[in-house]
């Protein structure tokens, strides 16, 4: 099985304000739409696209339409975990469900599905007091509701576990910033509590999103992955490929396939990475 992964496209946004960690192109989205569809189509192995959040700015109807007809364009299924941006409207769940029903495993933003022996669990966080809303004034503090835990509990016939949920479990480690602290780690409680249902469960990945950055963490045999933004400078995302015997992950830049030559900020390469955080490969017993 071969999937890739891509995050914080937020369509919609602008391309000079808000979070960003390198420099934002949302106006060449459709050619680096068409772009990543053409490698799909290369490779001819891809299996789906998993999307970890933020693929809008807003949710205005406009958007989400938007983001539909965008994510329509590729020639495999694309699944989608909701983050915070994402879910800025009292209706959001519904404009989802309404108008981007293939993106969800049912008429549900939390949702689980099995492929060759894997179970993927997309659990949305909740931002704020009210779950599946989060209005820009309130605090980052991610959590996940009991009914949520649930779902992660259910057993079934699978070997292996996978959990995608917008929210990162850790921050960049120092040894990739050189700070002296972890960026960017989750408010609150949120990264404890994942890491210790990862492990319980036997989870062998879990992915994250949010910060705009790359990272890979090994902990207690549980891999921890955020990806950086697809619509930010170099344009990346994650190849995972898992089979009986091994499981790899590589990241690849689509920079050089469009056509023009975006801003990078060197002073930030933190934020791609160095080699252990852009790629691994495991041997599975």
């Amino acid at each position: 099985m071969k999937f890739l992964y891509i995050a914080d496209t937020h369509i919609g946004g602008s391309d000079t304000k808000g979070y960003t960690q390198q420099e934002r192109y949302l106006k060449h989205f459709d050619e680096l739409i068409d772009v990543f569809a053409e490698w799909i189509e290369q490779q001819g192995d891809i299996d789906f696209v998993i999307h970890g959040g933020d693929m809008v700015d807003e949710s205005s109807l406009k958007n989400v339409v938007e983001a539909g007809r965008l994510f329509k364009k590729l020639p495999c299924p694309v699944y989608f975990t909701p983050g915070n941006h994402d879910l800025t409207e009292n209706d959001s769940v519904e404009k989802w469900l309404s108008e981007t029903p293939d993106f969800f495993n049912g008429n549900s933003l939390d949702f689980s599905f099995c492929r060759n022996n894997v179970k993927f669990d997309f659990v949305s966080c909740h931002w704020g007091t009210k779950a599946y809303f989060w209005h820009p004034d309130e605090a980052q503090i991610p959590y996940f509701q009991a009914d949520q835990t649930d779902l992660l509990e259910a057993g079934g016939d699978f070997k292996y576990k996978v959990l995608v949920t917008h929210a990162p479990v850790f921050g960049l480690p120092c040894e990739q910033t050189g700070l002296d602290e972890a960026l960017h780690p989750p408010a609150g409680d949120f990264g404890s509590v994942i890491h210790e249902l990862a492990t319980k469960h036997g989870t062998l990945l879990v992915l994250g999103a949010h910060t705009h950055m790359n990272m890979h963490l090994c902990k207690d045999g549980v891999h921890y992955v955020t990806a950086s933004a697809f619509s930010e400078m170099p344009f990346e995302f994650k190849v995972f490929d898992l089979n009986d015997k091994s499981f790899s992950m590589e990241t690849v830049s689509l920079a050089e396939k469009m056509s023009f030559n975006g801003n990078y900020n060197f002073k930030k390469t933190y934020v791609q990475g160095r080699t252990c955080d852009r790629s691994f490969k495991e041997t599975l017993i």
